[in-house]
């Protein structure tokens, strides 16, 4: 289970992977970058090699600006969660495809697909959640499952019970610089 850090702040604003063996560095760097405007923060790794969770007050835009113009060099992805949802059992995914269609409303019609990421043994199956969610999005006339050109990804960073959820523009998770 993910640690619990503070009584509000059982899920986190974002999640970072490191490059492979590279997460106490890209740990420093998010520090770096992101104390000097919340203090407060927690930047921490995982049980789980290299996938590092962060909990501020900062709004999500600016923690999305904050990596884009610092790009830490230890970073691989950087994904700031829309939502958060902790379940107890299985039975509850349907609430989980529930949030996500009420998340999907408002790009009706956009062209899309589903990414989830596994960690640790809570579902069985990240591929079938994926062909759930967009096979429900789908019927529901909300939008094209399009894995070619999408406009937008709903991204699913699975840890244990505790599911981050993103609808992002493609790559926009990557943190490589472009020359």
């Amino acid at each position: 289970m993910v640690e619990k850090i503070k009584e509000e702040r059982i899920c986190p604003s974002a999640i970072a992977t490191s490059y492979t063996g590279k997460a106490k560095r890209a740990v420093k760097e998010l520090k770096d970058i992101i104390f000097p405007y919340d203090p407060e923060a927690e930047v921490l790794e995982t049980r789980f090699r290299d996938v590092i969770l962060i909990y501020t007050i900062l709004d999500k835009e600016s923690l999305k600006n904050l990596m884009k113009k610092m790009r830490p060099s230890a970073l691989a992805r950087f994904v700031v969660a829309d939502k958060c949802i902790i379940l107890k059992n299985q039975d509850e995914i349907l609430r989980l495809t529930d949030v996500i269609e009420d998340m999907f409303i408002k790009y009706r019609g956009a062209k899309f697909y589903v990414d989830c990421i596994k960690r640790g043994d809570f579902i069985d199956s990240c591929h079938r959640l994926e062909t759930l969610i967009g096979r429900r999005l789908y019927e529901k006339n909300l939008g094209i499952i399009d894995f070619k050109k999408p406009d937008l990804i709903i991204k699913l960073e699975n840890i244990d019970n505790m599911f981050l959820i993103s609808i992002i523009k493609p790559k926009e998770d990557r943190l490589k610089r472009s020359f």
